[in-house]
């Protein structure tokens, strides 16, 4: 978790895909706060308090589906 105010959401990149029959998310970005300090991680959740984010969603030709692979019992993404 990032303490203080965020001031700039600089990157985002992840998936959205299939598992279960329901939409799945995987996403990472980059944060500054207000000194201009990067961090990056997994984003679980996030909100826009002022001005605006951009977002691009390029659709790919197949659906991307998630599967729990053994070993080592990650989700990992497949073609369908």
């Amino acid at each position: 978790m990032v303490s203080g105010t965020i001031t700039e959401l600089a990157s985002m990149s992840g998936s959205i895909a299939w598992k279960e029959g329901k939409p799945s998310l995987h996403c990472h970005g980059t944060v500054t706060g207000k000194d201009f300090t990067a961090h990056g991680g997994h984003m679980l959740g996030a909100t826009v308090g002022t001005g605006s984010v951009e977002i691009i969603i390029t659709v790919h030709g197949k659906r991307l589906e998630r599967v729990t692979e053994q070993p080592p019992g990650a989700n990992v993404l497949n073609l369908k």
